[in-house]
């Protein structure tokens, strides 16, 4: 039964208590009692026709950081938040993505594709199927997106509601720290973007009915969920190490490297996404390529694993093939929407110094015609070649065992198997809500 079948609810549509083009802040009413099903409207910039959201993130790309607190203290919280929310995007089947996922985030991921797996239609749901008007007054706000909050805060998927009364959560406040580069948000023409930043909007159902209030509060249990934390492992560039190498000779580049950030928590599932580190390198000009800066770029023969408190978490070697760590990013995370090849080095030739023949974008980041691909999908390919596990484990020791080979570069463009790779980890980390002399605490499990 919907909550809005019942009586005494109230919606209330509430605008930043403070606002810049740097961050929004939210203050909920003390004494209140809201349902946790928080979200957020509005989502996003007013721009140029030209200007187009990124793929992946959509509107999604504003949020670098964001946080829910109580007088101060942080309950629950995601940092590099496009980042997380543009790869959550991706884990979803297509008919979603179409129907649902690119109306709400504005991104463009739901495919249609001919008998020869080419992409012929996007969706007409994301901002980025008609640019028409996209500034004037009367068609600006179908340009912005729509946020359901328990994405960030996987929290409010187990509290069933916030009491901001001063035995639970007073001064109850959502902070979110804007992404000030455009590359993270919009994929073309980003140089003429207006400073034209529209306040979000936060939607909230408050509980009016005083015995629904008293039961619910009467009915508080401890709370344990898994937070989204961020960590980030650094692979140094091999550029110079490319460009000295004979034209048929190669050189391996391993890293073995702890992680530090998730120490002494329990983790259940963890993603790596291989960002290219110079922000340069997701653009040709001043358009992005392919899915810009949250490509995970997949490398010349690599390797993964993971050494969890002193044993290799997958045996031998870890992950040497490609197609293997997409099975085991589905099998931990779900459905995967991508189109084929995708998480390929490349289409067509392997040949080390055949340039010519190989389809695709994703070695010189090249989107010349294809025979095999069209347009669209060209500069895609290889960028979406992520790691995903689970732990099930407290960790106590961390460390990421990652090797790549380094080729010559020939092409005019640096290739990104060379490039500095920035291993950005999201891990599920298991937390508790208590509460301990009538005020909550969080602590990790």
């Amino acid at each position: 039964m919907s909550v809005y079948s019942q009586p005494g609810i109230k919606s209330h549509y509430l605008f930043p208590h403070s606002f810049n083009s740097n961050q929004a802040e939210f203050k909920l009413d003390n004494d209140t009692m809201y349902y946790s099903n928080l979200r957020l409207a509005g989502l996003g910039d007013f721009r140029a026709d030209s200007d187009l959201y990124n793929d992946m993130s959509g509107a999604y790309g504003k949020i670098r950081n964001i946080f829910l607190t109580s007088n101060g203290k942080i309950i629950d919280g995601l940092r590099q938040a496009h980042r997380y929310l543009a790869f959550s995007n991706l884990m979803n089947d297509n008919v979603h993505e179409n129907c649902v996922l690119d109306r709400e985030s504005k991104s463009q991921l739901g495919l249609c594709v001919d008998s020869d797996n080419k992409v012929i239609a996007v969706s007409g749901g994301g901002s980025n199927a008609s640019t028409t008007n996209a500034t004037a007054a009367d068609a600006r706000d179908k340009f912005l997106g729509y946020l359901p909050l328990h994405k960030c805060f996987p929290i409010l998927a187990s509290l069933p509601v916030l009491d901001t009364g001063s035995d639970m959560f007073p001064n109850l406040t959502i902070r979110i720290e804007f992404e000030t580069e455009p590359l993270f948000s919009f994929k073309t023409q980003m140089g003429k973007i207006a400073n034209d930043t529209p306040q979000p909007v936060l939607i909230c159902d408050e509980i009016r009915d005083p015995a629904q209030r008293s039961q619910m509060r009467a009915a508080f249990q401890p709370v344990v969920w898994s937070s989204i934390e961020h960590d980030l492992v650094v692979i140094p560039d091999q550029i110079t190490e490319s460009d000295a190498l004979a034209d048929t000779a190669s050189s391996k580049q391993e890293v073995d490297q702890k992680m530090l950030g998730f120490n002494d928590k329990y983790v259940s599932r963890v993603v790596f996404a291989k960002a290219a580190v110079d922000l340069g390198k997701n653009k040709a000009g001043t358009t992005s390529i392919g899915f810009g800066p949250y490509a995970s770029y997949g490398g010349f023969k690599e390797v993964f694993n993971l050494r969890v408190n002193g044993a290799n978490l997958l045996p031998g070697r870890g992950l040497q093939n490609k197609n293997a760590a997409l099975m085991l990013l589905s099998d931990t995370y779900g459905p995967f929407g991508m189109n084929s090849m995708d998480n390929q080095l490349s289409i067509g030739s392997e040949t080390q110094q055949n340039n010519a023949t190989r389809q695709g974008g994703c070695r010189d980041h090249t989107t010349g015609a294809s025979a095999l691909l069209s347009a669209r999908q060209n500069e895609k390919v290889g960028q979406l070649n992520y790691y995903g596990l689970s732990i099930e484990d407290k960790v106590q020791d961390l460390q990421v065992s990652f090797e790549r080979t380094i080729i010559k570069n020939t092409a005019t463009g640096k290739r990104h198997f060379s490039y500095g790779v920035g291993l950005h980890a999201f891990a599920e980390v298991r937390k508790a809500l208590t509460m301990e002399g009538g005020k909550f605490m969080v602590s990790y499990v």
